[in-house]
């Protein structure tokens, strides 16, 4: 079921604030040296990855990574560009014949720069079908195995004190190399350092292997969270699934017995209805469970699902698909993968979709010339390059893959394979096998929140996003910061750093602006914030609810702390209005030296009636942080008469007026 928090109103969501979030934060800038391999060691000075003309002076260990045993030269290794889905310019790339039995290419990051807490460590990994090794991403003694449990025996798995899981990715083929996300979640403690990284060895099934272990590795994170999973991705999709990966009759029961030929057409277990869990648009003359007369390979369980023709070419609108509920989801960016096989040359109009009412995303088996004619306008497409096999050929099933979003305003998303013989209009043509069906979260929709335009000035209450905040803070200064989720003490901590501290405007006492810190911020209210460690800017926040559509503002004694969710106009000529700026030494309370804009998810200082000497006190103590003497060329700001919003006027009105920087009431 949903979240019972997505049924609310948006006036009921205001008043929910951090009590009804688990914000995570991404600190992998924090924590890790070229978490991504954009940068290789030149000259001693790390410089951007220019392309592939940089790859032999690349080669050799990553920089700022390490490897155990250090004096592993391997056969092949440093920033290379072979796979299909890298991030950025370059990936790590690590080969050897016969690798030493527990080979770890990984960074330590001390406890000094570690807030104790469970993190969410991730990374792009490829590795190549049946030469798995012992290759897994490991964060302490967290370990996470990139194809399925049974693959690994004895040595393959050495350390039995470990926490262990398994990605069930079914291994690249060479000539397309898709990288696959791999993550592992580990609780560190007080005074406890964290060791990520890629461990490997040789040792492969039960024996070694030439050049098994070897893998391509991109795009480290780190993330601070405060909560897992409950279950893995195979463990969801068996629950809003039925009969995934074809092993059930149309009882919804285990076959009694699968031999090695066996094969049951669509007219054999047609009575309740064809194959259990999946509906069809059309049946063919040849389509049904199998495991290919033994041929078939990398299915998972004994049977995979196969559509052929023998006479009339399959349909150009056929498909085998299930219907997932979005009462079942939560809000998100979904992945639908399988396990699927084709003819060379017998492409047809074959792919994997996903349908979310709106958007269609396939994907096609082989590379994109094989499919002239037969593409579907209008659909998302991407191409794995897959090479197929002959007719006599072993059918070796890929790993493919599409992602579709998931939001409020989606009722159900269909899922399965499309066919049709196309354009070829003959026989077989479109021909392929499925299996191993996993639809799965793969994260929060995600949200761009910049400082530098106007995208906060039209929010809308939603819930679970993951929130790229573009906002430059400055550390161990005070930076004013309004945002449109709550954050609690945790929250503050993972994002801006150990000991930063946050401060409400709670009164005013002569010419001293009264700040009190405080160890939670509220959705839509503006703060001063002094970062300890803040991350640079993007900052990437998951598990965010935007519950304040509107800044609001806080005022104390004819003074206000004005908050805004997009840029806000200064003046040099408008003293009202002051900025609470970085100079090279302290922070400054100050009228702009020129025309401008204070960036957005921020806050500015109105002073209406333009009183000099202002200073800011936090908890009672100076801060050094004052304003400026303030003169115009129209005598003393006592001279003159503001309303609330600092504007000057003429005379006296009804309500609330400042005077001499005394609030005035008149009747």
């Amino acid at each position: 079921m949903k979240k019972q928090l997505q049924l609310l109103s948006a006036a009921a969501l205001m008043t929910l604030g951090a009590h009804a979030q688990t914000v995570s934060v991404d600190v992998t800038d924090r924590l890790l040296v070229n978490p991504d391999f954009e940068l290789y060691e030149k000259d001693c000075t790390p410089v951007a990855f220019k392309g592939a003309e940089d790859v032999e002076a690349a080669a050799g260990l990553a920089f700022g990574w390490s490897q155990n045993p250090e004096e592993f030269d391997g056969d092949a290794r440093g920033l290379v560009q072979t796979t299909k889905n890298y991030h950025g310019n370059a990936l790590y790339y690590c080969s050897q014949a016969t690798f030493p039995d527990e080979f770890k290419f990984y960074q330590r990051i001390p406890a000094a720069k570690l807030t104790p807490g469970l993190y969410k460590v991730s990374c792009l990994m490829w590795v190549e079908k049946d030469m798995y090794g012992s290759t897994c991403l490991y964060a302490n003694k967290n370990v996470k195995y990139y194809t399925t449990a049974g693959y690994y025996k004895g040595k393959a798995i050495v350390d039995t004190d470990e926490e262990r899981g398994f990605s069930d990715y079914a291994g690249g083929n060479p000539s397309a190399r898709w990288m696959r996300p791999v993550f592992v979640y580990v609780q560190v403690g007080e005074g406890e350092d964290l060791e990520i990284g890629i461990r490997t060895s040789s040792f492969n099934n039960g024996f070694n292997t030439k050049n098994a272990g070897t893998f391509s590795v991109d795009d480290f994170h780190i993330e601070k969270v405060l909560s897992q999973p409950g279950k893995t991705p195979t463990e969801f999709s068996a629950e809003v699934l039925q009969n995934n990966d074809f092993e059930l009759n149309s009882e919804g029961e285990p076959f009694a017995s699968v031999g090695k030929s066996t094969w049951w057409k669509w007219d054999d277990i047609a009575p309740s209805g064809g194959v259990y869990g999946w509906d069809t648009s059309t049946v063919t003359d040849n389509c049904g469970l199998t495991n290919g007369g033994g041929k078939a390979q990398n299915i998972s369980g004994k049977l995979t699902y196969w559509v052929n023709s023998k006479g009339e070419p399959i349909p150009d609108d056929y498909t085998l698909s299930q219907m997932v509920s979005a009462s079942d989801l939560e809000p998100g960016i979904y992945e639908l993968s399988a396990r699927i096989w084709s003819f060379t040359t017998q492409y047809g109009k074959g792919r994997l979709f996903a349908d979310n009412g709106s958007e269609t995303d396939v994907a096609y088996y082989g590379v994109e010339s094989q499919y002239e004619g037969n593409v579907e306008e209008g659909e998302k497409a991407t191409f794995f390059g897959y090479p197929g096999a002959n007719t006599n050929g072993y059918r070796r099933h890929e790993e493919m893959f599409v992602n579709i979003p998931v939001d409020d305003n989606v009722d159900n998303v269909q899922v399965g394979i499309k066919s049709g013989a196309g354009v070829a209009a003959a026989a077989g043509h479109g021909v392929m096998h499925l299996d191993f069906v996993r639809f799965y979260k793969v994260s929060n929709l995600p949200m761009t929140l910049d400082a530098d335009d106007n995208t906060g000035s039209s929010l809308s209450a939603k819930n679970d996003m993951r929130v790229t905040l573009k906002r430059r803070f400055d550390n161990k200064a005070w930076n004013t910061v309004c945002l449109p989720f709550a954050l609690d003490a945790a929250d503050i901590t993972a994002i801006f750093g150990k000991g930063a501290r946050v401060a409400a405007f709670t009164g005013v006492k002569g010419t001293d602006l009264l700040f009190t810190t405080v160890d939670k911020m509220e959705a839509g209210k503006p703060y001063i914030i002094q970062p300890t460690d803040v991350l640079p800017s993007p900052m990437i926040i998951d598990d965010v609810n935007i519950t304040a559509t509107e800044a609001t503002s806080v005022e104390q004694g004819g003074y206000t702390l004005k908050g805004s969710f997009a840029p806000m106009a200064v003046s040099a000529a408008d003293n009202t209005r002051l900025v609470l700026s970085t100079t090279a030494d302290d922070n400054q309370l100050t009228v702009p030296s020129e025309d401008g804009t204070v960036a957005g998810f921020g806050a500015v200082v109105l002073n209406p009636a333009q009183t000099a000497g202002l200073r800011i006190l936090i908890d009672g103590v100076a801060t050094g942080i004052t304003a400026p003497s303030i003169t115009t060329a129209e005598g003393s700001a006592n001279d003159r008469i503001y309303n609330l919003n600092g504007q000057r006027v003429e005379q006296l009105s009804r309500g609330v007026n400042i005077v001499n920087g005394k609030k005035i009431i008149k009747k």
